[in-house]
């Protein structure tokens, strides 16, 4: 048997439909401006660091998904989760 598209005859067959809805948290950031008398201390105008999380978890999505993202990069016939993603960033003013 050619199994070349194997992925595709899961994806698309009707034994696993789900309730395509979920709620997902996307993004979320957290900042933070240090205080004027540590900036003025370091001899800077200003200083601030950020930390912003995205597509951390999923709140909600139909059991019968068994786990799988409902929201997925498609690579070569492969559902892919979305990757979680974490940015730091520090701004610093002289």
């Amino acid at each position: 048997a050619n199994l070349s598209y194997a992925y595709n005859a899961y994806n698309y067959s009707t034994e696993r439909i789900a309730k395509g809805d979920f709620i997902r948290m996307k993004e979320i950031s957290l900042g933070y401006d240090f205080p004027k008398s540590i900036v003025e201390s370091l001899r800077l105008s200003n200083l601030s660091l950020k930390l912003q999380a995205t597509n951390l978890f999923l709140i909600y999505a139909d059991k019968k998904l068994n786990g799988q993202d409902p929201e997925f990069t498609n690579s070569g016939g492969v559902a892919v989760p979305m990757p979680k993603q974490f940015t730091l960033t520090l701004k610093v003013g002289i």
